[in-house]
């Protein structure tokens, strides 16, 4: 007999969609092992338990809670998750969710996508903290969904601190994750009954005790990123899953959560097509245990764009400069080269003067005079 018709016995006033839901989300075993799926084959001697979770609110509340916004126009919004913030009602967290702060940030969100998870197309865990796509529109929640389903035309990079090191520097783990055999709240790589799962990463910096690793993740397979890098015998720190408690707590501060960061996003925009990019900042919690050369290296990169941004006006500044000392000079019918030579002056527009020598102000063309020695110091 098949597992759902034996619950449909068990409970007749379950649907079959429910029955396969509470499959999937791990509340049904069979002789104490988490049910792999609904049409699985039982006998009549198998122990069937069903947990029924306490019900959630139909319709999530707007409440007043500060997000941080990255991105926002009339289509979709990024957001910045701080860590411990639930992303949508779930038994046990019917409040206080990304969900009811974005009805409050957004009033014309309800129904986008679903009442009870309007405008969530991807999930983070709850003690992750970074960035987070929500659709605004219904063109866009179809855009964004189609996107983050084929995981083709979506980028997710995230940052980890783990313990310990990987024997490599840098590779791709490729398998399959499930629930976990026996402990339905655990997902673990298995052999069959499982989703495909892809995680590229590379060792950023490490220490030899804590290393600070990037994973970029080609699917979006529950605690994914936690399960693999604990494969690799380097799980996540603060990690009260799939991590090492002793080895938290012999750091200081302890960490009072998982250290795992989405990082940066790449995806076109769901409507017009354009290509985003964005980048969330480091918690403040996650610093104390990541090598000060990764911050000095995303710090290195800004300094250096802005670096050759002012370059480049500075260059353009003194070409405009240098074409005006020419136009000036030649408009001059004699130029005396004794020592009287300082009381010559030359014509040109204090936009150039004032990046060159100084001025206090940028951007207001005016004409001013120079002595010729000043020009040639």
């Amino acid at each position: 007999m098949r597992l759902d018709k034996r619950i449909l016995e068990i409970h007749p006033d379950f649907s079959r969609s429910r029955i396969e839901g509470l499959v999937k989300s791990g509340f049904v075993t069979v002789n104490g092992a988490v049910a792999e799926k609904a049409g699985m084959k039982v006998s009549e001697d198998d122990e069937i338990a069903v947990e029924i979770p306490p019900p959630v609110p139909a319709v999530p509340e707007p409440e007043d809670i500060p997000l941080e916004v990255v991105y926002e126009d009339s289509d979709m919004l990024v957001i910045d998750k701080a860590p411990g913030m639930v992303v949508h009602p779930a038994p046990g967290h019917f409040t206080g969710t990304l969900v009811n702060a974005l009805l409050h940030h957004c009033p014309d969100l309800s129904g986008i996508g679903g009442i009870a998870r309007p405008g969530i197309v991807h999930r983070l865990d709850q003690d992750t903290s970074g960035l987070i796509a929500v659709a605004k529109s219904q063109k866009a929640m179809d855009g964004l969904v189609k996107a983050f389903s084929s995981h083709k035309a979506i980028a997710k990079t995230y940052l980890a601190v783990c313990h310990g090191r990987p024997r490599l520097d840098a590779g791709r783990i490729e398998n399959l994750i499930g629930r976990h055999p026996v402990d339905r709240k655990r997902m673990a790589i298995v052999e069959k009954n499982g989703k495909v799962a892809i995680t590229n990463w590379r060792v950023l910096e490490s220490t030899g005790a804590l290393s600070a690793l990037e994973c970029r993740i080609e699917t979006g397979r529950t605690h994914q990123i936690r399960v693999h890098t604990a494969s690799l015998g380097c799980p996540v720190i603060g990690d009260k899953t799939y991590g090492k408690s002793a080895l938290d707590k012999k750091l200081e501060p302890v960490p009072a959560r998982q250290m795992l960061h989405a990082w940066r996003l790449e995806l076109y925009h769901p409507v017009n097509g354009e290509k985003m990019k964005f980048e969330a900042p480091v918690p403040d919690d996650m610093r104390p245990y990541l090598p000060e050369r990764v911050f000095r290296r995303g710090q290195a990169l800004m300094e250096l764009a802005v670096g050759m941004f002012a370059l480049a006006l500075v260059v353009s500044a003194l070409a405009g400069f240098a074409v005006y000392i020419a136009k000036s000079l030649r408009s001059q019918n004699t130029v005396r080269s004794s020592s009287e030579s300082s009381d010559t002056t030359v014509q040109f527009d204090s936009f150039a003067a004032k990046w060159i020598f100084g001025g206090e102000s940028v951007g207001v063309r005016e004409k001013v005079a120079m002595p010729m020695t000043e020009i040639l110091k």
